[in-house]
């Protein structure tokens, strides 16, 4: 019998796969958000690959108002079935980073784990979400600084082509972040994450924090 199933090309296409297979993420907020963000004044925030909306949900119960964005249509039914039981009112945009550009400007924008087993712009993503800061407002860009010692490809000697992600000097750069910015963070940051098998470990997370001068 012929085998009909296609491998994803698109951003669209393997996001949407992978989120109607099941519930991917928590619900919590990532750590990183909230050790960033807890002591700002509240005000718009924009989550740029918000999924299933935990940090979005977060947001918005601290007082944002709060616009999220993602390409699956399925992980934003889930995020926006949470909102209407937490009573929160939260804007949902089903479109894809890679074309889709942010209208008027927000005091707090996130671009989190933004990796791809496809191609995308990155940069032009980080480069957007910059722009679309106010004066006097923060990017937080956040993304795996190397693969979890249980990843299969972290082991796999065979693999030519191992993930590879970018430094935060590299995020720096791709988002446009210069002297008109104050720089609140940009390193590696650990974060003790648990295994497949339970098992405890710390990885290292890139983090950029910034805040917009002029």
């Amino acid at each position: 019998m012929e085998n009909t199933h296609q491998t994803p090309t698109t951003s669209a296409q393997v996001w949407e796969e992978r989120f109607q297979e099941k519930q991917v993420w928590s619900g919590l907020p990532n750590e990183t958000l909230v050790n960033q963000v807890h002591n700002l004044t509240v005000g718009t925030a924009l989550d740029l690959g918000c999924g299933e909306g935990g940090d979005a949900l977060w947001l918005a119960r601290q007082g944002w108002k709060v616009t999220g964005v993602d390409v699956s249509p399925t992980a934003l039914a889930r995020a926006q079935s949470q909102a209407e039981e937490s009573n929160l009112d939260i804007t949902w945009v089903a479109a894809d980073l890679a074309t889709w550009v942010p209208e008027g400007s927000f005091d707090l924008v996130l671009a989190f784990f933004l990796h791809s087993p496809v191609n995308f712009p990155r940069a032009t993503i980080y480069s957007r979400a910059a722009q679309a800061v106010k004066v006097g407002g923060r990017l937080l860009i956040v993304g795996h600084a190397t693969p979890p010692p249980w990843s299969r490809r972290h082991h796999d000697d065979a693999d030519e082509h191992p993930p590879r992600f970018p430094s935060p000097k590299e995020t720096l750069t791709e988002a446009g972040i210069n002297e008109s910015w104050r720089i609140v963070t940009a390193g590696e940051v650990p974060r003790l994450v648990e295994g497949p098998e339970g098992e405890e470990t710390t990885i290292y997370d890139s983090v950029i924090h910034a805040q917009r001068l002029i």
